[in-house]
Formats: C-alpha cells, structure tokens, sequence
C-alpha cells in the first residue's frame, strides 16, 4: 500500500496529501484539478492585457468606498471598457486611461478632505494644535497622503483607520521636528556645554569639531522619552554622560596621526589612495560610494581611537563635519536636478526666480577649501570684510541677488535680516528664498520645491562647505520672494 506524506507548509487542502509522486486524490481516486496561475502582464497579449485592466478598474471603482466618486468616471469607464483590444495602442490606452481615473479619483478625494476636515475647525487642524506641530506644510502634507491612500474611506470622520492614520503622520511630522524644538529650547545648555569642552580640549578643528559635538548631542537628547519636559540642569547631565570629552580628546589624535590625509586637497577617491597604506581598505570595497565609504574608514579608526565601544552612526556622524571632500560628481548631479526645474517644462517659474536660479547654478560646488576668493566675494557683495571661516549663507545670497539685478540687500549679513527684504509669501515658487531657525540665528537657501516625502529642497552656501542643494526640515522663519 501506497504511504502519503503530509506537509502542512505545502497543503493548502486538507482533503489531499500527497508525496512528490501522487497523482490522484485518495478519497476521489480522481486527479486534483490543477489552478492555473494568472499571466503576469509580460506573459499577456495586448487583449488579455486590456480586458486584465479593465477587470481592475471596474473592481476598484465597484468597491464601497470609491462609489461616492463612480458617477464622475462613469464616461471614462465606458472609453476604458470600450476600447478596442485589436488596436497597435491598445496597452498604451488603457494604461494612460487608468493613470487618468487614478489622478481624477485623487483630485476627487482631495477636493472631500479639504471639505470634510477643513483647515480652521477640523479634525486633522485639531490634531495639528494639539501636538504643537510647528511645520507650516503639516496640514498639506496630511490631507494629499490621505488622498492618494486610495485603501482609506475618507467620508467618515468616525472612521478608526481614518483617526489612526491621521495621528500616524502627525506622530511621524513631530518625531522629524524634535531635534529643533530641542535645540530650540535647549540652545544655551547646550551651547555653554560645547564651549566648556572646546576651551578645556582646544582641539585643532574648533569649527568642525563644534558642529560634529552640536550634532551628536542634539540626535542623542532627541531619543530621550520626554525630552522636551526635562529642565536644564537635566539635559545638563545627560549631555555630561554623552563622554563628549572622550570624543574631543580622540579628535586631537586623529588629526595628530591622519591630519594629513584628512586636510589634504582632492576627492573622496583620493584620500582613499592615500589611506591605502595606513589602513586595510580592501574590506570596504562594497560601499560604492566613495565619499561614504571615506566616512566610514574614518569612522572605524575614529572608534578605535576612542579607547571604549562607541556606535557606528556616532563616529560618522562625527567624521561627516570633519571630513573635507572635493567631490565633483555632487557637484554635477546638483547642477542637473537644477536644469531639470529651469528646463521648460516648469511653468510655474516666475522670471526673476529664473534669473536667480540660473545666477546661483554657477556657484555650485564652489567651497570653503578650494574656493576661498570666491566666499571672499561673497562677503563682500554683503558689504562684510571677511573669509571662508565666518558663516556664508547669507552673503551667497545676496551675492546672488546682486548678480540678478536686486541692488537693494546691501549689508544683509544675516538669515534673519531678509526677513525684511522682498515681498513675504506663503506659497513658494523656485527662485524665491527660504528662510529656517538655526538655534538663536537662522539659515537661509533657495527654494527649488519639494522632494517625494515633502522636504523643501533649496540651494544655499555654507551647507557641507560648499555651494550644494539638500532637504531642509528646520523651522520655517519664512519665504521672500522678489520681482
């Protein structure tokens, strides 16, 4: 007699079991049918894709939650459904049809989310309140998410998913703006604290070495549960049991043994070259990057140095502000993202923020190291007499400005002072400038947009050293524009 197996991982049918060599159902004595697995859309042809196509659109506009909105696609749906299969452009058809059903179904969705939790007295405003939330964008960035979360039933304001997520994404906005209500409220202890291990170490890099103590501090306290409720003689002894000092001490023998490399002239690639002797860098070939993967070398050595376990993220984190890179790769990928919003697909780009932008393209890469004239001359536009080592957010602007023919920002040597200059605005266009919270000053760029997850993108100097484009989540101070 024939003996059978049974695999519970396999047996989707409790009336079958078999071994690899059953053909028939021992209760049945017949064979199973066989389910035949659906073609993917490769494996299709244009009339199976087609009719595959429509079979998801009529099901996702059937479902309960999308019939609110059926009657408004119902003429598209009939194009959809009756588009001809035998056409060469029948899958090119069908799919622009269902991007077109989707944008209108998110338009749709958007336009009830605007009515149903307005801005003054709904429940995604109530929420926003209650958390404190400080980004201007919060309300925007909530009701677009839910919009384009075509699985969500946004009509009822019972509804729990819908409650959850909106407190899911108020949750997720306030974790991405702690470390600047920390610095905020926590500015001078911390600020007193870096200084007191500045003057007792005076390491040889003051500057970087103060931005790499400003950053760990900051990531550290914004993982400690009730942060913002703690007084300052207690963030005070958190900041004492970071080891900071540990971390100063290890710097100044860092530079004592690999200052050499680390201040030396040229790409991340080059400084590679020249640790090839000091360090094993075979084993770090898997990060392609090689400015990421000079951070982590550094980092490596950087831990080793500090004579106890100290994570990873902490030592490059600190290597990330010590380490200059020429790196003209950055520099090209930055110029291309702005011809992308200068080329002329971009309606929207007012004359004056063209002119700006273009302006500022041929400053891109320009840095601190290799470029000390250039940041000279940005001072100078500012009607400041200084170098590479004073702060030149500011002054790259109004350089900018200036080249663009807006004459009237002499003597704006600060973020904040351009508060003052321009016409405010609350709906930012590419070109127009950008100004966020920097402990008790500020930082100021170029807005460009913003990226996939919501974050303004701007140009702006003094950002890594250099000319260069990054995301910015710091509290808005505000938007200029000028004409």
């Amino acid at each position: 007699m024939k003996k059978f197996f049974r695999f519970p991982t396999q047996n989707k049918n409790p009336r079958f079991i078999w071994n690899e060599t059953q053909t028939v159902d021992p209760e049945t004595k017949k064979q199973p049918e066989s389910a035949e697995k659906p073609k993917t859309p490769d494996k299709m042809t244009p009339e199976e894709y087609v009719k595959a196509q429509i079979a998801k659109l009529e099901e996702k506009f059937g479902q309960e939650r999308h019939q609110p909105y059926k009657e408004t696609f119902e003429d598209k749906l009939d194009k959809a459904i009756k588009l001809d299969p035998k056409t060469e452009k029948s899958k090119e058809g069908i799919d622009a049809l269902s991007m077109k059903l989707n944008e209108a179904l998110t338009k749709a969705r958007l336009d009830d989310v605007k009515k149903n939790y307005g801005k003054e007295n709904g429940i995604i405003a109530t929420k926003i309140k209650e958390a404190d939330i400080r980004d201007p964008h919060a309300y925007d960035k909530i009701i677009n998410n839910l919009a384009n979360n075509h699985n969500l039933d946004i009509r009822n304001p019972e509804n729990k998913d819908l409650n959850d997520e909106i407190t899911k994404q108020i949750e997720t906005i306030s974790e991405n703006e702690l470390p600047n209500r920390v610095s905020e409220k926590f500015e001078d202890i911390i600020d007193e604290k870096i200084k007191t291990y500045l003057d007792k170490n005076e390491p040889k890099n003051k500057e970087a070495v103060s931005k790499s103590i400003g950053d760990i501090i900051l990531n550290k306290l914004s993982s400690v549960d009730g942060i913002l409720e703690k007084s300052n003689n207690e963030v005070g002894k958190i900041i004492d049991g970071m080891n900071i000092e540990a971390l100063v001490k290890a710097d100044s023998k860092f530079h004592t043994d690999y200052g050499d490399v680390l201040e030396s002239e040229g790409t991340a690639e080059d400084k590679i070259k020249e640790l090839g002797s000091k360090v094993d860098i075979d084993k770090y070939q898997a990060i392609n990057d090689p400015a990421e993967r000079l951070v982590v070398i550094f980092g490596d050595i950087f831990k080793s140095m500090m004579g106890k376990d100290i994570d990873d993220e902490t030592a490059q984190s600190y290597m990330k502000n010590a380490v200059h890179l020429e790196n003209p790769g950055r520099a090209r990928a930055d110029t291309a993202y702005l011809n992308e919003i200068l080329s002329d697909k971009n309606m929207d780009l007012p004359p004056k923020g063209k002119e700006i932008l273009e302006n500022a393209k041929k400053h891109i890469g320009k840095s601190e190291r290799s470029n000390p004239d250039e940041i000279r001359q940005f001072h100078a536009s500012a009607g400041l007499n200084a170098g590479p080592d004073t702060p030149w957010c500011a002054s790259f602007v109004s350089h900018v400005l200036k080249e663009s023919g807006i004459n009237n920002i002499q003597g704006s040597v600060s973020s904040r002072e351009f508060l003052n200059k321009g016409t405010p605005t609350t709906t930012p266009k590419p070109g127009d400038l950008m100004i966020v919270e920097r402990g008790s000053g500020g930082h100021i760029g170029i807005y460009l947009g913003n990226d996939k997850a919501g974050r303004s993108v701007i140009l702006g100097g003094n950002q890594s050293n250099r000319v260069s484009i990054k995301t910015e989540t710091r509290r808005l101070l505000g938007y200029r524009t000028f004409s």
